[in-house]
This record gives structure tokens, C-alpha cells and sequence, in this order.
């Protein structure tokens, strides 16, 4: 699988009680790392954090209908950054994160 491979080369940064490998485009996708052939970006962050970005994403998936092979935009910006006007914000106020994490071993 590319997405193991590519794990691997990732710097492990220190500070981290769990590093994790988190990618983009995003595993979940068909452009993402679990296909091989696509350009991707890596970076190791702690776990609870990717699996909380994960769920975030597929209850994204979820709320918005997303199906197989939907064609769909990610519009990224820079921490500290705005976001176009045109981009609402996202909805994340009625998710319960408090036990994401607790596949991190």
C-alpha cells in the first residue's frame, strides 16, 4: 500500500505521546494515499488529533451526502488565515469528540 510507504518517510517530530500518519489528499478519497499513483503529502501528528480530524471528515461525508466517487473541492487555508467569503465555516459545534483517540495505542 503507497500510503505505508510514504509513512514511513515522514519525519517523526518530537513531543509526541502517539505520532500518527496523516495524509492528503485524504485516505478516505480515491486521489488519496491508499491509491498508489497520485502525488501526496504526509506529516506525523498526534494521534488523537488525526482521528479526530477523520471523524470530523466522515461525519462531513455524512451530513453532506457524499457518495463513492462524488466529486467534491477542498478549499484549504493556512492556519491563522481567513477563508474566502464564499466558504462557510465548518459545522463542528454539535460533534462529540470526547472519545475519539481511543483506537491510539
Amino acid at each position: 500500500m503507497a500510503r505505508k510507504k510514504v509513512c514511513k518517510l515522514a519525519p517523526i517530530p518530537s513531543g509526541l505521546q502517539k505520532p500518527s500518519c496523516d495524509e492528503y489528499p485524504f485516505a478516505s478519497t480515491h486521489e488519496g494515499a491508499a491509491s498508489a499513483g497520485y502525488n501526496m503529502s504526509v506529516a506525523i501528528v498526534e494521534c488523537r488529533d488525526n482521528n479526530t480530524a477523520g471523524a470530523l471528515l466522515n461525519g462531513w461525508y455524512d451530513r453532506e451526502r457524499i457518495l463513492e466517487k462524488d466529486p467534491f473541492w477542498v478549499d484549504a487555508t493556512k492556519k491563522g488565515d481567513t477563508p474566502p467569503e464564499d466558504v462557510p465555516p465548518p459545522d463542528i459545534a454539535q460533534v462529540d469528540t470526547s472519545g475519539f483517540g481511543a483506537s491510539c495505542k
